[in-house]
């Protein structure tokens, strides 16, 4: 197997990527120089003094803390004091047992944020003292009182024990991350107590002080989501039922890509195709055109067929934010089942990673961080490919024994280069990045084995953003561009086919290219009209279109072999009208807190579509451009009647237009074309109504802190576009008259016993109805209708941790909703794969080293094909293997 890169795209790319990845010299961009104090009186005010270095203009910097005494994170201003030193003050009455926790922040004029001491993640903490301790909650006895006297905190008028007894949960059940940009400090409500003297610092806490604050340390904050406001919020609070998974938690799977994430997901089903690709299915529906993939926001679908990436390396990413169910009024088109964003990470400094596996898969992967006083800039190459798994597949469509094997050959490339700059009255960030892919087909293009298939598929993406602060809110302009090329080639019989004009000894060949591009501008504001309140508006423009085209055969009509493949009889050029496309899209979300317990948010975004959606006549001239208009609102309540209590009522509407490739690609009439589904240029918009409701409930039981979340859902998709094989012939796409109903419940409970020792269970079940299908023929089983994930991290002393994941499904069926799909009848039995990682804690600060086991078991399991009768062994999927990484930081 060849991992090198055929096209000219992929030579430049290894060029531009190493140069890259070429490291520099750092110098600090904004620090706050600082001494944490040992030991806090309770009750006393609290001075964090320090130097803050680099600071720009129109930034600010801010502590961030919490205490028994405080609902969640507030925060102080940092202040220039004398001379070069700065210090904030945190009042006395925050200040209570068992500890604080703080960190420093400095915030841009646009309202960006960055840690500059400790961190949200890993926030300094500071032993408190005094003879004061908080009220014993249920189940927890009162942490115990210091053994050195000081003075009490003060009682704030009119709080009562159950107060106080709220005030002790809160610390256990906090979720949200530091207030948004737009919210204001927190005031007190009177003057702070005056400080005490000067003291020699209190001896250091007792044992069972230092006991109960390891146990405290459990209880950390939940990464924040931006997807569903376009601001950075805790995943409780969120208008959305939203998932993220953090960098650590990536780690601590062994993942190496985004598939490996994405199956941890409830609601999320990822399975591959004949030809290799993943697909991601969402609440029991599949479809690529329906599932919105951004990087750092930035589309990464193809414009042509919406096949997505979902093999990118996870390595340099911070986190993955997942919206299950249409992506707000915020999202156009293609943010139909769900959203997901992967944000790309902002260290500094060096980091270097390598892997290698027992299918000979191995990585490589560096970045750095370069802080350049006034911005900085961060630069990521990752390489990723070998021979992959190979499982024998006995019959295919022409061989009823040794068909052949999968071949899972590929190599994958990557680069790319991000800026963030100070500009007068804001900042500006940029990025440019690469992605090259060349690999075989894992089976072929349908029913056939084809070894001698390849792929490959080059990505470019920019964008440059200006984000400028006002006095009530921020303007984002955002450019955005980007190209793709596709290229592949299909076996489409075996080796030595006759077709009784000509013997083709390396078999018929199918070839495809096709290059696609958009640019587009966004405008996005965010507004506080008054407080409590956010609007955010904005627009969007997009041309987007089908640059190059060809659909190529080296077999003649008549069964003679060409010399040169050429375009068959009968096949024409996409229509210009169906493959250019201007999209305009305007909407508006207001965020409206009712209160402190309920959040309102109410959307409506509007679309036209000028090209590139269906027509009602398939004869018009071909430049002649269809039009359509989607009006789709969006409405959602949060509301949070204590700290242990989260619950979410959501609805709305999304919309999708025709794929390029759903209105206007093309098939021969021939024997090897038959099954097979091509384009429809009559084809209308597809809808989805959807309600979902959720609940999330936080407590503490004993030491160790629960979380559970449980969603249902509802979704009704209208009009929706459906391959069903009616003929046994080439046959085209259609919109499906009756309604497809999907409903189903997803949940998850985590209960976390340590810093390092956590236990996790999640669930989904749906259930898909056709109501266009016969009764007792209508069920939809593209993935399993039910699913688990059991997930276990247990540290092993102070050197290993030890992970273990377990992916249950259940069986699931061919569909039945046409005559020929009941014949093609298969099953797919209930599968259990068990995965393990072991690996190090930083060594020395710097290395660390990890060993992972996937399908542990070695369990047999396969993915659907499309024809069943054809291929009865279905898709095999990879056995057992093992993975050795290793990582360092500089």
């Amino acid at each position: 197997m060849r991992v090198s890169l055929r096209s000219w795209h992929g030579r430049l790319l290894c060029v531009v990527a190493l140069f890259l990845a070429a490291p520099a010299s750092a110098q600090s961009w904004v620090a706050f120089l600082h001494t944490p104090p040992e030991v806090q009186p309770a009750g006393s005010d609290l001075v964090l003094a320090g130097s803050v270095i680099g600071l720009g203009k129109g930034q600010e910097v801010d502590v961030v803390y919490r205490s028994a005494a405080t609902s969640g994170y507030r925060r102080v201003p940092v202040r220039a004091a004398f001379g070069d030193t700065w210090q904030a003050v945190i009042p006395g009455r925050d200040v209570a047992p068992p500890f604080l926790e703080y960190y420093v922040e400095v915030r841009s004029a646009s309202g960006a944020r960055q840690a500059i001491f400790a961190s949200a993640q890993a926030p300094q903490r500071v032993p408190v003292q005094g003879a004061t301790a908080p009220v014993a909650t249920e189940g927890r006895a009162a942490p115990p009182a210091s053994r050195t006297e000081s003075t009490p905190p003060p009682e704030t008028p009119g709080a009562t024990p159950r107060e106080a007894e709220d005030e002790e949960a809160a610390l256990y059940t906090a979720e949200a991350p530091p207030p948004p940009a737009h919210a204001p400090p927190a005031q007190s409500d009177r003057a702070p107590p005056r400080r005490p003297p000067a003291r020699a610092a209190p001896p250091a806490a007792p044992a069972e002080d230092n006991e109960l604050l390891e146990e405290l340390a459990l209880f950390t904050q939940e990464d924040p989501v931006t997807l569903a406001t376009l601001d950075s919020q805790s995943v409780t609070r969120a208008p959305a039922i939203v998932s993220v998974i953090s960098d650590e938690e990536m780690r601590a799977m062994g993942a190496r890509t985004l598939v490996e994430v994405l199956k941890t997901i409830p609601g999320l089903e990822v399975s591959r195709d004949v030809q290799g690709f993943w697909r991601l299915a969402v609440r029991g529906i599949r479809s690529d055109a329906e599932v919105l993939l951004l990087y750092d926001g930035h589309r990464l679908g193809n414009l042509y067929d919406a096949r997505q990436l979902y093999e990118l390396p996870v390595e340099h990413l911070e986190r993955v934010e997942v919206i299950r169910g249409p992506g707000s009024a915020l999202y156009g088109t293609g943010a139909f089942l769900a959203v997901v964003n992967l944000v790309p990470s902002s260290r500094g400094g060096l980091s270097l990673a390598g892997s290698i596996d027992s299918f000979g898969v191995g990585s490589a992967h560096a970045g750095y961080g370069l802080d350049l006083g006034r911005g900085r800039l961060r630069f990521e190459i990752d390489f990723e490919g070998g021979k992959g798994y190979s499982k024998p597949v006995e019959t295919d469509a022409f061989r009823d024994s040794g068909a052949g094997h999968v071949d899972d050959g590929h190599a994958l490339v990557q680069g790319a280069v991000r800026g963030t700059h100070a500009a007068p009255g804001g900042e500006i960030t940029w990025s440019l990045r690469a992605i090259h892919q060349d690999r075989r087909a894992l089976l072929g293009a349908f029913d056939v084995v084809g070894p001698n298939s390849w792929l490959l598929w080059s990505v470019f993406l920019g964008d440059i953003s200006y984000r400028l602060a006002l006095d009530s809110g921020e303007l984002t302009f955002r450019l955005r561009g980007d190209l793709q090329d596709v290229r592949r080639r299909f076996q489409i019989t075996p080796e030595g086919y006759d077709t009784g004009q000509a013997v083709f000894e390396r078999g018929i060949f199918e070839i495809t290219r096709h290059q696609t591009a958009s640019a587009g501008f966004d405008l996005t504001g965010r507004f506080e009209l008054f407080p409590g309140n956010v609007l955010t508006v904005g627009s969007s423009l997009e041309q987007g279109g089908l640059l190059e085209y060809a659909y190529l055969l080296d077999v003649g009509p008549a069964g003679e072999k060409l010399d040169a493949p050429a375009t068959p009889p009968g096949i024409s050029p996409p229509a210009e009208g169906l493959t250019q496309r201007l999209s305009i899209g305007l909407f508006v979300q207001d965020q409206w807190r009712l209160g402190e317990d309920l959040d309102l948010v109410a959307g409506l975004r509007g679309d036209l579509f000028l090209g590139g959606v269906g027509r009602d006549d398939p004869a018009a001239p071909p430049g002649e451009q269809g039009l359509a208009v989607s009006i789709n609102p969006r409405l959602g309540f949060v509301w949070s009647p204590s700290e242990a209590w989260t619950f979410k009522a959501l609805a709305g509407t999304a919309y999708r237009v025709p794929t390029f490739e759903e209105l206007t690609s093309q098939l021969p009439e021939n024997d090897l074309a038959r099954g097979r589904f091509e384009g429809n240029p009559t084809l209308d918009p597809v809808r989805i109504q959807t309600a979902e409701l959720g609940a999330e409930h936080r407590f503490a039981a004993g030491s160790h802190r629960v979380r559970l979340r449980a969603n249902a859902f509802a979704n009704q998709f209208l009009g929706r576009i459906e391959a069903v094989d009616l003929t046994g012939n080439v046959t085209p796409l259609f919109n499906r008259d009756g309604a497809i109903l999907v409903f189903g419940a997803e949940g998850e409970g985590r209960v976390d016993f340590g810093p390092r020792d956590w236990l996790s269970i999640g669930g989904a079940w749906f259930r898909g109805i056709d109501t266009q299908a016969p009764p007792g023929r209508n069920l939809l089983t593209d993935v399993p209708q039910l699913r688990f994930i059991l997930q276990a991290n247990v540290g092993l002393g102070a050197y290993f941790d030890l992970h273990a994941r377990a992916l249950l499904g259940a069986e699931r069926r061919n569909l039945a909703r046409s005559s020929l799909e009941a014949l093609r009848r298969f099953a797919i039995p209930p599968y259990a794969l068990l995965d393990f990682t072991l690996r190090t804690t930083p060594i020395g600060g710097v290395f660390s080293v990890a060993l992972s086991v996937q399908n542990a078991l070695d369990v047999p399991y396969q993915d659907d094909v499309p024809r069943p009768d054809r291929v009865p062994g279905l898709l095999p999927g990879p056995g057992l293997s093992a993975r050795l990484t290793l990582r360092s930081t500089f």
